[in-house]
Protein backbone atom coordinates (compact mmCIF):
# COMPACT_ATOMS: atom_id res chain seq x y z
CA UNK A 1 0.00 0.00 0.00
CA UNK A 2 2.74 2.61 0.80
CA UNK A 3 4.45 1.59 -2.44
CA UNK A 4 1.39 2.49 -4.11
CA UNK A 5 0.82 5.99 -2.26
CA UNK A 6 4.80 6.70 -3.02
CA UNK A 7 3.83 6.16 -6.67
CA UNK A 8 0.65 7.87 -6.95
CA UNK A 9 2.20 10.87 -5.04
CA UNK A 10 5.44 10.75 -7.69
CA UNK A 11 2.53 10.93 -10.61
CA UNK A 12 0.82 13.93 -9.21
CA UNK A 13 4.27 15.94 -8.87
CA UNK A 14 5.36 14.66 -12.21
CA UNK A 15 1.92 16.17 -13.67
CA UNK A 16 2.36 19.38 -12.02
CA UNK A 17 5.94 19.36 -13.52
CA UNK A 18 4.30 18.93 -16.86
CA UNK A 19 1.68 21.70 -16.13
CA UNK A 20 4.15 23.92 -15.33
CA UNK A 21 6.34 23.79 -18.23
CA UNK A 22 3.75 23.23 -20.98
CA UNK A 23 3.52 19.63 -21.93
CA UNK A 24 1.16 20.18 -24.51
CA UNK A 25 0.29 22.59 -26.55
CA UNK A 26 -2.47 24.61 -28.86
CA UNK A 27 0.14 24.79 -31.85
CA UNK A 28 0.35 21.95 -34.34
CA UNK A 29 3.64 23.14 -34.74
CA UNK A 30 4.59 22.54 -30.96
CA UNK A 31 5.60 18.98 -30.15
CA UNK A 32 3.38 17.77 -26.97
CA UNK A 33 5.05 15.99 -24.60
CA UNK A 34 4.65 12.08 -23.74
CA UNK A 35 5.49 10.46 -20.83
CA UNK A 36 5.54 6.67 -20.01
CA UNK A 37 2.64 5.39 -18.64
CA UNK A 38 5.08 2.78 -16.71
CA UNK A 39 6.21 6.11 -14.67
CA UNK A 40 2.97 7.18 -14.43
CA UNK A 41 0.66 4.12 -13.34
CA UNK A 42 1.25 1.74 -10.43
CA UNK A 43 0.15 -1.99 -10.53
CA UNK A 44 -2.97 -2.98 -8.23
CA UNK A 45 -1.30 -3.67 -5.07
CA UNK A 46 -3.21 -6.25 -2.70
CA UNK A 47 -3.40 -5.28 1.27
CA UNK A 48 -5.49 -8.41 2.32
CA UNK A 49 -4.94 -10.76 5.41
CA UNK A 50 -6.04 -14.17 4.07
CA UNK A 51 -7.37 -17.33 6.41
CA UNK A 52 -8.08 -20.35 5.66
CA UNK A 53 -11.69 -22.06 6.65
CA UNK A 54 -14.35 -24.34 5.88
CA UNK A 55 -18.02 -24.32 5.42
CA UNK A 56 -20.54 -25.39 8.03
CA UNK A 57 -23.88 -25.56 8.76
CA UNK A 58 -25.04 -22.30 10.89
CA UNK A 59 -27.23 -24.12 13.11
CA UNK A 60 -27.25 -27.98 14.37
CA UNK A 61 -29.94 -29.48 16.28
CA UNK A 62 -28.61 -32.87 18.44
CA UNK A 63 -31.74 -34.71 19.19
CA UNK A 64 -31.33 -36.74 22.51
CA UNK A 65 -33.16 -40.11 23.44
CA UNK A 66 -35.32 -40.19 26.50
CA UNK A 67 -33.16 -43.38 28.88
CA UNK A 68 -36.88 -44.20 29.94
CA UNK A 69 -38.00 -44.79 26.56
CA UNK A 70 -37.15 -47.05 23.79
CA UNK A 71 -37.48 -46.32 20.34
CA UNK A 72 -40.27 -48.37 18.20
CA UNK A 73 -39.43 -47.09 14.87
CA UNK A 74 -37.04 -44.03 13.22
CA UNK A 75 -38.69 -42.54 10.06
CA UNK A 76 -35.34 -40.90 8.89
CA UNK A 77 -31.47 -42.56 7.88
CA UNK A 78 -28.20 -40.88 7.58
CA UNK A 79 -27.59 -38.71 4.90
CA UNK A 80 -31.92 -38.12 4.63
CA UNK A 81 -33.03 -34.64 3.70
CA UNK A 82 -35.41 -33.22 5.98
CA UNK A 83 -38.01 -30.30 6.70
CA UNK A 84 -38.56 -28.70 9.91
CA UNK A 85 -41.47 -29.64 11.47
CA UNK A 86 -40.93 -33.69 10.07
CA UNK A 87 -41.73 -36.56 12.10
CA UNK A 88 -38.20 -38.62 12.66
CA UNK A 89 -38.82 -41.13 15.17
CA UNK A 90 -41.28 -42.61 17.69
CA UNK A 91 -41.18 -44.28 20.84
CA UNK A 92 -42.93 -47.53 22.23
CA UNK A 93 -45.38 -46.51 24.71
CA UNK A 94 -45.94 -50.38 26.11
CA UNK A 95 -42.59 -50.24 27.87
CA UNK A 96 -43.71 -46.75 29.66
CA UNK A 97 -47.22 -47.99 30.35
CA UNK A 98 -45.86 -50.87 32.16
CA UNK A 99 -43.42 -48.14 34.38
CA UNK A 100 -46.48 -46.42 34.93
CA UNK A 101 -48.59 -49.39 36.23
CA UNK A 102 -45.13 -50.39 38.35
CA UNK A 103 -44.65 -46.64 39.72
CA UNK A 104 -48.55 -46.57 40.69
CA UNK A 105 -48.18 -49.95 42.81
CA UNK A 106 -45.17 -48.43 44.18
CA UNK A 107 -47.03 -45.56 45.58
CA UNK A 108 -49.79 -47.52 46.90
CA UNK A 109 -47.59 -50.11 48.87
CA UNK A 110 -45.86 -46.41 50.11
CA UNK A 111 -48.83 -44.63 50.99
CA UNK A 112 -50.11 -48.15 52.60
CA UNK A 113 -47.00 -48.15 54.69
CA UNK A 114 -47.24 -44.38 55.88
CA UNK A 115 -51.21 -45.44 57.15
CA UNK A 116 -49.44 -48.09 59.19
CA UNK A 117 -47.11 -46.53 60.81
CA UNK A 118 -49.72 -43.27 61.71
CA UNK A 119 -51.58 -46.54 63.37
CA UNK A 120 -48.45 -48.10 65.03
CA UNK A 121 -47.83 -44.65 66.72
CA UNK A 122 -51.34 -44.12 67.70
CA UNK A 123 -51.50 -47.32 69.54
CA UNK A 124 -48.38 -46.54 71.11
CA UNK A 125 -48.86 -43.49 72.64
CA UNK A 126 -52.20 -44.82 73.89
CA UNK A 127 -50.20 -47.86 75.43
CA UNK A 128 -47.91 -45.49 76.86
CA UNK A 129 -50.11 -43.40 78.69
CA UNK A 130 -51.38 -46.28 80.88
CA UNK A 131 -47.97 -48.15 81.00
CA UNK A 132 -45.51 -47.55 84.61
CA UNK A 133 -42.83 -45.14 84.39
CA UNK A 134 -40.24 -47.25 84.10
CA UNK A 135 -41.95 -48.75 80.82
CA UNK A 136 -42.78 -45.37 79.12
CA UNK A 137 -38.70 -44.36 78.50
CA UNK A 138 -39.21 -47.71 76.13
CA UNK A 139 -42.39 -46.76 74.50
CA UNK A 140 -40.88 -43.09 73.45
CA UNK A 141 -38.32 -44.98 71.53
CA UNK A 142 -40.66 -47.32 69.98
CA UNK A 143 -42.51 -44.54 69.10
CA UNK A 144 -39.33 -41.91 67.94
CA UNK A 145 -38.31 -45.44 65.04
CA UNK A 146 -41.69 -45.56 63.99
CA UNK A 147 -41.70 -41.95 63.51
CA UNK A 148 -38.59 -42.06 61.70
CA UNK A 149 -39.55 -44.86 59.56
CA UNK A 150 -42.86 -42.65 58.41
CA UNK A 151 -40.52 -39.83 57.66
CA UNK A 152 -38.75 -41.82 55.27
CA UNK A 153 -41.55 -43.45 53.95
CA UNK A 154 -43.18 -39.75 52.85
CA UNK A 155 -39.71 -38.63 51.18
CA UNK A 156 -39.93 -41.72 48.99
CA UNK A 157 -43.40 -41.37 47.86
CA UNK A 158 -42.72 -37.58 47.67
CA UNK A 159 -39.90 -38.65 44.86
CA UNK A 160 -41.96 -41.68 43.61
CA UNK A 161 -44.78 -39.16 42.87
CA UNK A 162 -42.39 -37.19 41.24
CA UNK A 163 -41.14 -39.97 38.77
CA UNK A 164 -44.72 -41.04 38.10
CA UNK A 165 -45.71 -37.41 37.03
CA UNK A 166 -42.63 -37.69 34.35
CA UNK A 167 -43.81 -41.06 33.21
CA UNK A 168 -47.28 -39.96 32.62
CA UNK A 169 -45.91 -36.75 30.71
CA UNK A 170 -43.86 -38.86 28.51
CA UNK A 171 -46.74 -40.76 27.67
CA UNK A 172 -47.54 -37.43 25.72
CA UNK A 173 -44.30 -36.89 24.38
CA UNK A 174 -44.06 -40.38 21.87
CA UNK A 175 -43.18 -38.48 18.38
CA UNK A 176 -40.08 -36.54 17.51
CA UNK A 177 -40.09 -33.76 15.34
CA UNK A 178 -37.40 -31.78 13.20
CA UNK A 179 -36.92 -28.21 14.73
CA UNK A 180 -34.64 -27.00 11.77
CA UNK A 181 -34.45 -28.00 7.43
CA UNK A 182 -31.56 -29.73 7.11
CA UNK A 183 -29.70 -33.23 6.26
CA UNK A 184 -29.04 -35.96 8.91
CA UNK A 185 -25.67 -36.38 9.59
CA UNK A 186 -25.79 -39.26 12.52
CA UNK A 187 -27.68 -41.67 14.25
CA UNK A 188 -27.34 -43.95 17.15
CA UNK A 189 -27.19 -47.42 16.66
CA UNK A 190 -29.54 -48.48 19.56
CA UNK A 191 -29.74 -52.54 19.06
CA UNK A 192 -26.92 -53.22 21.84
CA UNK A 193 -28.90 -50.05 23.67
CA UNK A 194 -29.76 -51.12 27.57
CA UNK A 195 -33.13 -49.78 29.01
CA UNK A 196 -31.20 -46.95 31.20
CA UNK A 197 -28.44 -46.72 29.30
CA UNK A 198 -27.69 -43.12 27.21
CA UNK A 199 -26.72 -43.32 23.39
CA UNK A 200 -23.46 -41.68 24.30
CA UNK A 201 -21.99 -39.38 27.04
CA UNK A 202 -24.18 -36.28 25.87
CA UNK A 203 -27.67 -38.19 25.15
CA UNK A 204 -27.35 -37.79 21.41
CA UNK A 205 -29.37 -40.39 19.63
CA UNK A 206 -29.56 -38.27 16.19
CA UNK A 207 -27.63 -35.12 14.46
CA UNK A 208 -29.11 -32.82 12.12
CA UNK A 209 -26.89 -29.76 10.16
CA UNK A 210 -28.99 -27.00 8.67
CA UNK A 211 -28.75 -26.80 5.12
CA UNK A 212 -30.48 -23.65 3.85
CA UNK A 213 -28.11 -21.00 5.81
CA UNK A 214 -24.25 -21.60 6.49
CA UNK A 215 -21.42 -20.01 8.25
CA UNK A 216 -17.85 -20.23 8.10
CA UNK A 217 -15.21 -21.56 10.64
CA UNK A 218 -11.92 -20.21 10.25
CA UNK A 219 -8.08 -20.14 11.77
CA UNK A 220 -6.12 -17.16 12.79
CA UNK A 221 -2.66 -18.00 14.16
CA UNK A 222 -0.65 -16.17 17.03
CA UNK A 223 1.23 -13.54 14.37
CA UNK A 224 -2.85 -12.44 12.82
CA UNK A 225 -5.04 -12.96 15.11
CA UNK A 226 -4.80 -9.26 16.80
CA UNK A 227 -5.75 -8.24 13.25
CA UNK A 228 -9.01 -9.75 13.92
CA UNK A 229 -12.04 -8.36 16.00
CA UNK A 230 -15.87 -9.58 16.25
CA UNK A 231 -17.79 -7.52 14.31
CA UNK A 232 -15.54 -6.84 11.38
CA UNK A 233 -16.64 -6.96 7.63
CA UNK A 234 -14.92 -9.45 5.83
CA UNK A 235 -14.98 -11.57 2.55
CA UNK A 236 -15.46 -15.26 2.15
CA UNK A 237 -13.67 -16.24 -1.48
CA UNK A 238 -13.89 -19.33 -3.30
CA UNK A 239 -10.84 -21.31 -3.64
CA UNK A 240 -12.08 -22.89 -6.76
CA UNK A 241 -12.95 -19.63 -8.58
CA UNK A 242 -12.16 -16.40 -7.15
CA UNK A 243 -14.47 -14.24 -8.18
CA UNK A 244 -17.24 -16.08 -6.21
CA UNK A 245 -17.33 -14.02 -3.23
CA UNK A 246 -19.77 -13.72 0.08
CA UNK A 247 -19.88 -10.65 2.47
CA UNK A 248 -20.07 -11.24 6.06
CA UNK A 249 -19.06 -10.05 9.80
CA UNK A 250 -16.54 -11.82 12.18
CA UNK A 251 -19.60 -13.22 14.64
CA UNK A 252 -17.05 -14.62 17.13
CA UNK A 253 -13.14 -15.04 17.85
CA UNK A 254 -12.15 -17.95 20.10
CA UNK A 255 -8.98 -16.37 21.64
CA UNK A 256 -9.26 -18.40 25.18
CA UNK A 257 -8.45 -21.42 23.76
CA UNK A 258 -5.73 -23.12 20.80
CA UNK A 259 -7.73 -25.05 17.94
CA UNK A 260 -7.27 -28.62 18.61
CA UNK A 261 -4.09 -29.66 17.71
CA UNK A 262 -4.97 -33.39 16.99
CA UNK A 263 -6.07 -31.95 13.47
CA UNK A 264 -6.80 -34.74 10.66
CA UNK A 265 -5.04 -35.13 7.63
CA UNK A 266 -7.59 -32.30 5.73
CA UNK A 267 -7.96 -30.14 8.57
CA UNK A 268 -4.05 -29.77 8.35
CA UNK A 269 -4.36 -29.27 4.71
CA UNK A 270 -6.26 -26.02 4.57
CA UNK A 271 -4.50 -25.14 7.53
CA UNK A 272 -0.96 -24.85 5.90
CA UNK A 273 -0.80 -21.03 5.58
CA UNK A 274 1.70 -20.97 8.55
CA UNK A 275 4.25 -22.15 6.05
CA UNK A 276 4.69 -24.81 7.76
CA UNK A 277 5.62 -23.45 11.12
CA UNK A 278 4.12 -24.87 14.61
CA UNK A 279 2.28 -21.91 15.56
CA UNK A 280 -0.71 -22.35 17.56
CA UNK A 281 -3.90 -21.32 15.68
CA UNK A 282 -7.35 -19.75 17.00
CA UNK A 283 -11.07 -20.16 15.82
CA UNK A 284 -13.16 -17.38 14.45
CA UNK A 285 -16.83 -17.72 12.96
CA UNK A 286 -17.70 -15.51 10.27
CA UNK A 287 -21.70 -14.99 10.01
CA UNK A 288 -22.49 -14.55 6.20
CA UNK A 289 -24.80 -12.23 5.00
CA UNK A 290 -25.89 -14.49 2.05
CA UNK A 291 -24.80 -18.08 1.55
CA UNK A 292 -26.11 -19.28 -1.29
CA UNK A 293 -24.06 -20.74 -3.84
CA UNK A 294 -21.72 -22.57 -1.00
CA UNK A 295 -21.58 -25.99 0.06
CA UNK A 296 -21.23 -28.20 2.99
CA UNK A 297 -17.66 -28.76 3.82
CA UNK A 298 -16.38 -26.05 1.29
CA UNK A 299 -13.04 -24.90 1.46
CA UNK A 300 -12.73 -21.28 1.20
CA UNK A 301 -10.13 -18.37 2.47
CA UNK A 302 -11.73 -15.24 4.08
CA UNK A 303 -10.15 -12.15 3.67
CA UNK A 304 -10.21 -8.81 5.98
CA UNK A 305 -9.37 -6.32 3.00
CA UNK A 306 -10.63 -4.98 -0.24
CA UNK A 307 -11.16 -7.42 -3.03
CA UNK A 308 -11.30 -6.82 -6.51
CA UNK A 309 -12.25 -8.94 -9.25
CA UNK A 310 -9.84 -11.25 -11.49
CA UNK A 311 -9.42 -8.82 -13.60
CA UNK A 312 -8.64 -5.86 -12.08
CA UNK A 313 -6.28 -8.18 -9.43
CA UNK A 314 -2.86 -6.77 -11.07
CA UNK A 315 -4.59 -3.89 -13.33
CA UNK A 316 -2.58 -0.92 -14.07
CA UNK A 317 -3.66 2.10 -11.78
CA UNK A 318 -3.67 5.57 -13.44
CA UNK A 319 -4.30 9.31 -12.25
CA UNK A 320 -7.79 10.11 -13.00
CA UNK A 321 -6.03 13.53 -14.15
CA UNK A 322 -4.88 11.80 -16.97
CA UNK A 323 -8.04 10.23 -18.30
CA UNK A 324 -11.02 12.31 -20.22
CA UNK A 325 -14.56 11.39 -21.11
CA UNK A 326 -15.97 11.62 -24.32
CA UNK A 327 -19.87 13.30 -24.60
CA UNK A 328 -21.02 9.72 -24.51
CA UNK A 329 -19.11 8.64 -21.24
CA UNK A 330 -16.27 6.54 -22.79
CA UNK A 331 -12.85 7.29 -20.93
CA UNK A 332 -10.02 8.12 -23.74
CA UNK A 333 -6.11 8.79 -23.13
CA UNK A 334 -4.48 10.86 -25.37
CA UNK A 335 -1.69 8.79 -26.65
CA UNK A 336 1.25 8.73 -28.84
CA UNK A 337 0.63 6.96 -31.71
CA UNK A 338 2.21 6.03 -35.06
CA UNK A 339 5.15 7.71 -36.24
CA UNK A 340 5.35 9.72 -33.30
CA UNK A 341 1.94 11.35 -33.85
CA UNK A 342 -1.22 12.17 -30.85
CA UNK A 343 -3.79 9.97 -30.93
CA UNK A 344 -7.15 9.77 -29.13
CA UNK A 345 -7.14 6.67 -27.65
CA UNK A 346 -10.38 4.97 -25.87
CA UNK A 347 -9.64 2.55 -22.82
CA UNK A 348 -11.62 0.40 -20.81
CA UNK A 349 -11.64 1.30 -16.91
CA UNK A 350 -12.35 -0.45 -13.81
CA UNK A 351 -12.72 0.23 -10.29
CA UNK A 352 -12.06 3.99 -8.96
CA UNK A 353 -9.99 3.97 -5.82
CA UNK A 354 -11.27 7.19 -4.29
CA UNK A 355 -8.16 7.26 -1.85
CA UNK A 356 -5.44 7.65 -4.71
CA UNK A 357 -7.75 8.95 -7.15
CA UNK A 358 -6.82 6.04 -9.67
CA UNK A 359 -8.86 4.34 -12.41
CA UNK A 360 -8.34 0.52 -12.81
CA UNK A 361 -7.35 0.25 -16.78
CA UNK A 362 -8.44 -2.66 -17.82
CA UNK A 363 -7.87 -2.07 -21.74
CA UNK A 364 -6.86 -0.31 -24.13
CA UNK A 365 -3.06 0.97 -22.44
CA UNK A 366 0.16 -1.00 -21.39
CA UNK A 367 3.22 0.06 -19.97
CA UNK A 368 5.05 0.28 -23.24
CA UNK A 369 2.81 3.29 -23.61
CA UNK A 370 3.06 7.18 -24.07
CA UNK A 371 0.56 9.36 -23.27
CA UNK A 372 0.16 13.02 -23.18
CA UNK A 373 -1.08 15.14 -19.97
CA UNK A 374 -5.34 16.05 -21.49
CA UNK A 375 -4.45 20.18 -21.99
CA UNK A 376 -6.61 22.10 -23.80
CA UNK A 377 -6.30 22.46 -27.48
CA UNK A 378 -4.77 18.92 -28.00
CA UNK A 379 -5.70 17.35 -31.28
CA UNK A 380 -4.88 14.39 -32.91
CA UNK A 381 -2.10 14.29 -35.54
CA UNK A 382 -0.18 16.35 -33.72
CA UNK A 383 3.54 15.50 -33.29
CA UNK A 384 5.16 14.43 -29.76
CA UNK A 385 8.34 13.96 -27.92
CA UNK A 386 9.19 12.04 -24.68
CA UNK A 387 9.25 14.63 -21.99
CA UNK A 388 12.09 15.86 -20.23
CA UNK A 389 12.76 17.55 -17.16
CA UNK A 390 14.39 20.92 -18.08
CA UNK A 391 16.59 20.94 -15.18
CA UNK A 392 18.25 18.05 -15.59
CA UNK A 393 18.23 18.46 -19.71
CA UNK A 394 20.44 21.72 -19.23
CA UNK A 395 22.18 20.65 -16.11
CA UNK A 396 26.18 20.42 -16.79
CA UNK A 397 28.03 17.51 -14.77
CA UNK A 398 31.53 17.64 -14.11
CA UNK A 399 33.62 15.07 -16.19
CA UNK A 400 35.91 12.81 -14.00
CA UNK A 401 38.92 10.57 -15.66
CA UNK A 402 38.19 6.91 -14.30
CA UNK A 403 39.77 6.31 -10.45
CA UNK A 404 39.12 9.97 -9.94
CA UNK A 405 37.06 10.75 -7.00
CA UNK A 406 35.53 14.52 -6.55
CA UNK A 407 36.46 16.08 -3.31
CA UNK A 408 34.35 18.72 -1.48
CA UNK A 409 35.28 22.37 -1.16
CA UNK A 410 36.63 23.23 1.95
CA UNK A 411 34.24 24.90 4.39
CA UNK A 412 31.23 23.68 1.93
CA UNK A 413 28.35 21.97 3.46
CA UNK A 414 27.50 18.37 2.25
CA UNK A 415 24.49 18.95 0.15
CA UNK A 416 21.39 17.08 1.76
CA UNK A 417 18.99 15.37 -0.62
Amino acid sequence: MKHTIFRTAAAAALIGTMMLTGCGGSDKGDAVSVQSVSELATRNVSGTNNFSGVVEARSVQKVKKSSRKKIKKCYVSEGDTVKKGELLFTYDTESIELDIQSAELELEELESNIKSYDTQIAELEKERKNASSSDKLSYSLEIQSAQIDKAEAQYNLKSKQQSYEKLKKSMNTTKVYSKISGVVQSIKDTDSDSDTGDEDSSGVYMTILQTNSYRVRAKANEMNVNTLQEGMLVTVVSRLNSSDTWTGTISKIDTDGAADSDSTDEEQAYDSDTGGESATQYEFLVKLDDSSGLLMGQHVYVTTGEVVSPEEANALQLSAAFLSQDEEGNFFVWAEGSRDRLEKRTVTVGTYNEFNDTYAILDGLTEEDYIAFPDEGLEEGMKTSEYQDVESENEELPEYEEGDIPSMPVGEEVPVG
